[in-house]
Order: structure tokens, then C-alpha cells, then sequence
């Protein structure tokens, strides 16, 4: 299938999908052209596999988590700024995902955090205190009404042949407009 992407510089280009990586979406296939596509200059094959890494917690008999013994810590996500917001991209069973990178509990960096299945769920766990949240749609797992933003994620084939991430979202933030620069 051929999509139709503007980047940044306005120059259009005509890309196929990749049919060997899949992506989350959250929304329709038709909702596709709702998007500003904003480039991560990330290589799909520099976000790491985190079905390759067990978490670094565990659960105790009484639900609470704590650290694995002899666990070695490694970075999961990729932290990259777009469009004005910090995201973190995340690959989970070869799909990629992408959600604001600050916990909106606390702030804490949730590229830093474990990625865990929660009943067929992907999830983030936030480093500092541990929540889940869904990389599907960004909401906390646990009874907390907390939810983050997620963002579709596409991978595009450049002109040179290599193939980058991109990130969808549905308006330019108004932060990069300033008063002066008009």
C-alpha cells in the first residue's frame, strides 16, 4: 500500500509500508491522513526488542514490586523530542510504539522504565513508583485514573534506502510558534 507522507521541509514523498514490522495505531486505517508525520531520525534496528529483556522487578506475595536479584540495567526505551513533547519509542513483539515520555504522575521518564505484558497488554512501568501504563493507549493499568499520550508510529523508507521512524500527531504545538518569529 502506498501512503502519502509531508515532512517538515513540505517536500513530498510516496513510501510503501514495511511488511515486515508492524506498528500501533490506535486509531482507524482512514483516520492515517489526520497526522503531521514528524521524523525521529531513528533507525527501526536501533530501538530495542523488549520481549529480548526480562523486567529488572518482580512482584512479592503481596502484590508489591521490588527488584530481581542480580538484574543488569538496560534502557528499553529511546528517548526523542518532537514536535515539541518528549516521547519514548518502544518496540514490543516487533511493533513499535510511541507515548509522551514524562509519567503524568510525577514527571519520571518512562523510556527508563520496564516494558511488561499485563493479560495481552504491553505496559511501561514507570521507574519511580512503578505504574503501568498501557503502550496501546496510554492509560494506567492499575486503578489509578492516570493516562498518557500515545502516538501512532510509522516506519518510512527514505530516498537513500534506509528506513527511519516517524511519529503522528494531529496538530503542531503551539510552543514552537513564537510572537517574534512573524
Amino acid at each position: 500500500m502506498s501512503r502519502l507522507y509531508v515532512d517538515l521541509s513540505m517536500e513530498e514523498t510516496n513510501t510503501e509500508s514495511d511488511t515486515n514490522t508492524r506498528w500501533h495505531q490506535n486509531r482507524s486505517e482512514s483516520d492515517d491522513d489526520c497526522y503531521l508525520w514528524f521524523s525521529t531520525h531513528v533507525d527501526p534496528s536501533d530501538v530495542i526488542e523488549a520481549t529480548e529483556h526480562r523486567p529488572k522487578y518482580e512482584y512479592t506475595v503481596t502484590g508489591r514490586k521490588r527488584i530481581k536479584s542480580g538484574s543488569k540495567t538496560i534502557t528499553l526505551g529511546t528517548k526523542v523530542t518532537l514536535n515539541g513533547k518528549t516521547v519514548a519509542l518502544f518496540k514490543y513483539e516487533n511493533t513499535f510504539y510511541a507515548i509522551e515520555n514524562a509519567c503524568p504522575h510525577q514527571a519520571a521518564s518512562l523510556h527508563l522504565g520496564d516494558i511488561e505484558d499485563f493479560d495481552g497488554t504491553p505496559c511501561v512501568s514507570c521507574p519511580q513508583h512503578k505504574w503501568p501504563f498501557s503502550l496501546e493507549d496510554g492509560q494506567c493499568i492499575i486503578p489509578v485514573n492516570c493516562k498518557a499520550e500515545c502516538y501512532p508510529v510509522r516506519v518510512r523508507q527514505e530516498r537513500d534506502g534506509s528506513k527511519i521512524l516517524y511519529v503522528g500527531f494531529t496538530a503542531i504545538a503551539d510552543l514552537l510558534f513564537h510572537d517574534d518569529s512573524f
